[in-house]
């Protein structure tokens, strides 16, 4: 039997994909998820790493290992809440930074005077150390994970392209890109962004509705993918009855 609700399609990484994926089906039996990583995350033991007593900044609790190896009595910089309770939950000392990396960057030029070693994966948005360094912070590049790209397998294509709407919600500007290139055309997407630079990153088909988050964290996304607007777009008045 066909299943008539709209698709949301979940692609982050495995781990991310579900624990999304529970927290979408708590809030409603409305939609089918279908959960796609279009990635994988692996971690790299960090190669080019100074010596000595460093702070880290990290904008993703993937790298939350390398800063436990590299700086255990450091103060861990996070880019938001759910990095920094990986990094607590680690034995590091760690501070909220804002929620973006931008607000990160703003946070540490008003408070951060000592050297940072940057951990981050192969494939970043922002350069956060260049930015740093030319405030007079001295932040070092370490690379601590890749970030592998993942074919879908052609059931997940297929459905994809059986979907009316397809409801794709995205979580970085990576996997924005990924996703753009494997996109079909054809396929009537609304897109749910965590930020204003991961939808920026959308080079697949046009959207037939772009919406953003109020706040960078997985809570707010899913409070805008439940919202009016949104609904009204799937045609059923509102995905959270």
């Amino acid at each position: 039997m066909t299943d008539s609700r709209p698709l949301v399609l979940v692609t982050r990484p495995a781990p991310q994909a579900q624990r999304f994926g529970r927290a979408l089906r708590a809030v409603s039996q409305n939609f089918e998820v279908l959960e796609a990583p279009v990635m994988k995350i692996v971690p790299v033991l960090p190669q080019n790493a100074p010596m000595g007593q460093f702070d880290v900044i990290l904008t993703s609790a993937h790298a939350v290992f390398a800063a436990a190896r590299l700086a255990p009595e450091g103060t861990a910089w996070c880019v938001g809440a759910r990095t920094a309770q990986a990094a607590r939950a680690a034995g590091l000392r760690a501070v909220d930074c804002g929620g973006t990396a931008q607000a990160l960057v703003t946070y540490l030029r008003t408070h951060q005077r000592g050297p940072c070693l940057y951990l981050h994966g192969e494939h970043r948005a922002v350069d956060i150390a260049e930015q740093l360094n030319s405030a007079a912070i001295e932040t070092h590049d370490v690379m601590c994970y890749r970030q592998i790209a993942l074919d879908w397998p052609k059931e997940v294509t297929q459905r994809i392209k059986a979907a009316h709407p397809l409801v794709l919600p995205l979580f970085s500007a990576r996997s924005a890109q990924l996703v753009s290139a494997r996109m079909p055309d054809g396929v009537p997407i609304a897109l749910v962004s965590l930020s204003q630079s991961v939808d920026a990153a959308w080079r697949g088909p046009a959207p037939i509705a772009r919406f953003v988050a109020g706040a960078p964290t997985q809570d707010s996304l899913i409070a805008t993918l439940m919202s009016p607007a949104v609904g009204t777009l799937l045609e059923g008045g509102g995905l959270a009855h």
